[in-house]
């Protein structure tokens, strides 16, 4: 018992509880997954969402940060009683602090295989540009 209570109390404070850790999964701050690539100039973040419509996600830009919004709907299993629930659904808000450098109307959306793609580019007075000696 006393083990027991140690390694709990050493688990809780370094990673929170298990309660903390459900409750950071269902407030939606850890989903969507997501992973941000940079390749010649230009930015692109993919975030994992299978399952989810495209139609129920919302994605903003405002002042360097992106937000993604959504729902995920619950599978219709009305006739069944649940065993055992790993998935999780509901509202989601995903939020990203980028540069202010990135140029707005340059991000584009695509979602394929329940993948969502932006890709964007930095505005042209931020871009790096080469200066000769004169």
């Amino acid at each position: 018992m006393f083990w027991e209570k140690l390694v709990n109390d050493v688990l809780s404070s370094t990673f929170g509880t298990v309660s903390d850790q459900l409750r950071h999964v269902a407030d939606g701050s850890s989903y969507p997954l997501l992973n941000i690539y940079e390749k010649e100039g230009e930015y692109s973040v993919k975030c994992i969402m299978p399952g989810v419509d495209p139609k129920e996600v919302n994605i903003t830009f405002t002042n360097g940060i992106i937000t993604i919004e959504g729902e995920k709907k619950e599978d219709a299993f009305e006739k069944y009683n649940a065993i055992r629930i790993e998935r999780t659904y509901g509202k989601f808000s995903k939020t990203i602090r980028v540069t202010k450098d990135i140029d707005g109307s340059s991000i584009k959306a695509a979602f394929k295989d329940g993948v969502l793609e932006l890709k964007m580019k930095p505005l042209p007075e931020a871009a790096p540009r080469k200066i000769t000696i004169s």
